[in-house]
C-alpha cells in the first residue's frame, strides 16, 4: 500500500518541488471486532467521546462485525509537522487533502471487493454517509 502511486505527492499537486515523491502514509494498521463489544460503549462516556456517539448496532443494526482501517502518517510526514510552527507543514496538508482523496478512493475499493468477495453489506461513513437517523453533536 505505501508504494501506491496514489500515496505521493504528485508533481501535478506539489506547492514545492521537493515535496515530489513524498509519501503521505505507512502500512495501514487493522481491526477487527463484534458490533457487541461493550467497549463501544465505553465510547459514550462523557470524557471519552461522549453520549451522542453512536455505537456500530446504532448505525448500522444489521451489522455483526466492525472493520477498523487507520493509516498512519508517514515518519517525514509527521516530522514536518513538529517542526513548523504556527501552521501545519506542507507535508501534512499534502496529505490532508489528496491523502484523504487516496484513502476515500482506496475504502471504496476495499468495500466494494468485501461486498463482491463475501456478500456482506458494507458501510464506510466517509464514503458512504450515514443513516438518516444519526446525531450531529452541537460544539459551544
Amino acid at each position: 500500500m505505501k508504494d501506491h502511486p496514489g500515496n505521493v505527492i504528485s508533481a501535478d499537486f506539489a506547492v514545492r518541488p521537493e515535496l515530489v515523491g513524498v509519501h503521505f502514509f505507512d502500512e495501514p494498521l487493522v481491526g477487527i471486532g463484534s458490533t457487541e463489544d461493550p467497549l463501544f460503549d465505553e465510547y459514550k462516556k462523557e470524557g471519552v467521546i461522549g453520549p451522542w456517539h453512536l455505537s456500530p448496532k446504532e448505525w448500522m443494526p444489521e451489522a455483526n462485525t466492525v472493520v477498523s482501517v487507520f493509516f498512519p502518517f508517514t515518519e517525514e510526514v509527521r516530522r514536518s509537522n513538529r517542526e513548523t510552527e504556527g501552521e501545519p507543514s506542507a507535508e501534512w496538508l499534502h496529505g490532508r487533502i489528496e491523502g484523504q482523496a487516496f484513502l476515500a478512493d482506496t475504502m471504496r475499493e476495499l468495500a466494494a471487493c468485501t461486498n463482491s468477495c463475501t456478500g456482506a453489506g458494507r458501510a464506510v461513513p466517509k464514503c458512504y454517509g450515514r443513516p438518516g437517523n444519526y446525531r450531529i453533536r452541537e460544539y459551544q
